[in-house]
């Protein structure tokens, strides 16, 4: 969370910079070279970071990544990778003296250790088309349609052995794609709304499950929060409006730097079509960082090698419209460290202070459901079941998926609304099939109900239900459903 504002906050504070100085020195053109380099310079302070994480001099922030840099999640470093990497490789090329050639080069293979390292094949896939686009327009001209089908041809038999390798993954998303169209069908024109993933798509899911029992693919579904494919997510969101004005700032983007005059030409169309590679391919509209890259190239293409008589003024406007997003990111930092106080102390065991400071902040957080979801299920393992319900209803409309509807299954079965609670961990047996903990729990509270078919008959679903990743807490639960099943 830290890392996420800060990031805004340094790249607005970038912006700002660069347009200051366009104002005071009345610069109506950009010099792109220092602005790549510092971007440059940004990867080579990560691999600093991932080494003395190697080190074990810096902890990892994940659970179950050793190595993450400066982010949670180690794909995001791979983003970053796959933008610095082909920015170093063209000033290597550029480069005429031959020591300084060799930094260059030294440092920009060091940045494919972690994309390697870290089996991140779509970091891969966008940082070779960058490179092999700066290739192309060094080339001479008869021999580019050569070298472009060459590189078509390669780029489809890459992409069917990344399939093979990762077949389960793959499907696992192809999976993902084919729900998210489903969803978009159902409302094509406005879309469900800025929360319309998080809170339909799980259900959609389940809803395709309970129609499909049988699908192969219930052995690749899981908990999702994200379609890996910013388009699918924009037109979920916002419709076909919202994809259609998305598509067209890309092909506006595009028509601009292909008509470029820069000598940095090739580099900025590679860092476009990196950035068109991880849309399609993962979530960079989460990762601030991408934003930052993706507003600095929109900005180089727009206003490179071009004067404009309204350039003051322009430049004086985007000032006041960038200083009034970097108040508005404090102000949101402000009540995030401020829930952050609340967790701290929840986790130093002052219950009753950090319950009364979540109370307070639930009208700034009231349509965040992460916190809704946090609020909830502290206010669950603290027993306050029925205050937990009521929070956790709220947090359906922002988020909806497997753990939410566990936990408040779990809530009614405390309050003894056991219909409710059956109704609550059906959804989420329906949203991730391959998870045995609903089925458990349907299980015991057909028992407790005194249902004994149902009982049975849920006991046999645990027994004859193959297990995809084997766990002590399964054979439990299948040696239990067994003794059930044989009374």
């Amino acid at each position: 969370m830290f890392r996420t504002y800060w990031t805004i906050i340094i790249g607005l504070l970038m912006l700002m910079f660069f347009y200051v100085r366009r104002i005071y020195y009345h610069t109506q053109t950009v010099s792109i070279t220092p602005i790549l380099r510092s971007i440059f310079v940004i990867g080579c302070a990560e691999m600093f970071y991932l080494l003395l994480q190697t080190c074990r001099i810096i902890p990892s922030h994940n659970l179950f990544f050793r190595l993450t840099g400066s982010f949670i999640n180690p794909s995001n470093v791979g983003m970053l990778m796959s933008i610095c990497i082909p920015i170093g490789f063209f000033y290597a090329i550029r480069q005429r003296d031959k020591s300084l050639k060799f930094i260059w080069l030294i440092l920009t293979a060091s940045m494919f250790v972690p994309i390697i390292k870290f089996v991140d094949r779509t970091s891969l896939l966008a940082t070779l088309t960058s490179i092999l686009i700066i290739l192309f327009y060094r080339m001479n001209n008869r021999y580019r349609r050569i070298y472009a089908f060459f590189c078509v041809v390669t780029a489809i038999l890459g992409i069917c052995i990344l399939y093979i390798l990762e077949k389960d993954s793959a499907d696992g998303r192809l999976f993902i794609w084919f729900i998210a169209i489903l969803m978009i069908g159902k409302r094509p024109l406005l879309g469900y709304g800025l929360h319309g993933f998080s809170a339909h798509y799980m259900e959609h899911q389940a809803d395709f499950f309970y129609d499909n029992p049988m699908s192969p693919f219930s052995m690749v579904a899981d908990n999702v929060s994200n379609p890996f494919n910013m388009f699918l997510h924009t037109t979920i969101c916002f419709g076909t409006i919202g994809l259609i004005i998305v598509l067209l700032t890309v092909v506006y983007l595009f028509v601009r730097v292909h008509s470029m005059s820069s000598n940095e030409k090739p580099v900025i169309l590679g860092l476009a079509y990196s950035l068109i590679i991880w849309s399609f391919f993962s979530y960079p509209q989460n990762v601030p960082l991408m934003w930052v890259v993706a507003v600095i190239v929109l900005i180089i293409a727009v206003v490179s090698g071009r004067a404009n008589r309204y350039a003051k003024l322009i430049n004086t406007s985007l000032v006041v419209i960038i200083g009034c997003c970097i108040i508005m990111s404090s102000m949101s930092f402000y009540k995030q460290l401020e829930w952050v106080s609340a967790r701290s102390k929840y986790d130093r065991g002052e219950i009753d202070l950090a319950l009364k400071q979540y109370r307070i902040m639930q009208s700034d957080f009231y349509s965040d459901g992460n916190f809704l979801y946090n609020y909830g299920a502290i206010l669950h393992h603290c027993g306050f079941y029925e205050e937990s319900s009521l929070i956790f209803e709220k947090c359906l409309k922002y988020v909806d998926d497997y753990n939410v509807e566990m936990i408040l299954a779990d809530d009614y079965f405390q309050m003894g609304k056991k219909n409710n609670a059956i109704h609550c961990f059906e959804r989420a047996h329906y949203m991730v099939p391959v998870k045995f903990l609903p089925l458990y729990h349907l299980m015991k509270v057909y028992g407790e109900l005194g249902n004994s078919d149902m009982e049975r008959e849920y006991a046999e679903q645990i027994i004859i239900k193959p297990v995809k990743v084997p766990s002590p807490q399964i054979d439990d639960m299948k040696r239990r459903a067994k003794e059930i099943y044989d009374l």
